[in-house]
């Protein structure tokens, strides 16, 4: 319970209490029944709802279709609100963050118990770039540095990272037409830099974003 983590959350003004995994969503009802509890990962009917009005935002941008949106895949969440509002001529790009022998059937699963359907065409990219998730991983963590310090974007080691990676190997052999309309979706996850950093004694970042306390 003393990490970096919690240290910038602290710094934020956050009110923590702590809970066991299996206690969480029980200790929330009691506390309040009207308070709407945020399951691990943040995936919720409610969420899909707002993932899916990203959808019309972005076509208020890029008019045009077809559009091709990648996002990273955790609990599924962001990738079930894309899904469900994607046209038939759009294209839906899956990054999983885990490895596995069938990732393509956890999407699917995810998108059936929260009773999503798509015309999207899905392509579920069917392999993690790294060593693992959360794993040290000194290559994927050069690889981002060096992209930050390009861009000034920072990409999390654990999910959208991997995606971005993956992607510029597709954009380099040639997956995507010329000319493609095409969204990369960054969900966030940026103050995880500063706890896989301090775990794994990793060199400081280039350009990287500034949290409170440091």
């Amino acid at each position: 319970m003393d990490n970096p983590i919690l240290h910038v959350l602290e710094e934020w003004g956050a009110d923590m209490q702590f809970l066991s995994r299996s206690d969480y969503p029980y200790a929330m009802h009691e506390a309040d029944p009207e308070w709407l509890t945020i399951p691990m990962g943040g995936t919720h009917p409610d969420a899909v709802k707002g993932i899916e009005e990203m959808v019309d935002e972005i076509r208020i941008d890029l008019p045009d279709s077809p559009l091709h949106v990648c996002v990273p895949f955790g609990s599924g969440g962001t990738s079930a609100g894309l899904a469900s509002r994607l046209n038939s001529d759009d294209h839906l790009w899956i990054y999983p963050a885990l490895k596995g022998p069938d990732l393509a059937a956890e999407v699917n699963t995810v998108f059936t118990r929260l009773g999503i359907s798509t015309k999207a065409n899905l392509h579920v990219v069917n392999q993690a770039a790294g060593k693992g998730f959360a794993k040290k991983d000194l290559s994927l963590w050069h690889s981002l540095c060096g992209l930050a310090s390009q861009t000034g974007i920072w990409w999390d080691p654990v999910y959208n990272g991997k995606m971005v990676l993956l992607f510029r190997e597709q954009v380099r052999s040639g997956q995507f037409p010329g000319g493609a309309n095409v969204v990369l979706v960054h969900t966030g996850g940026l103050p995880g830099l500063i706890g896989y950093r301090s775990r794994f004694q990793l060199a400081d970042m280039p350009h990287r974003p500034i949290f409170p306390g440091e």
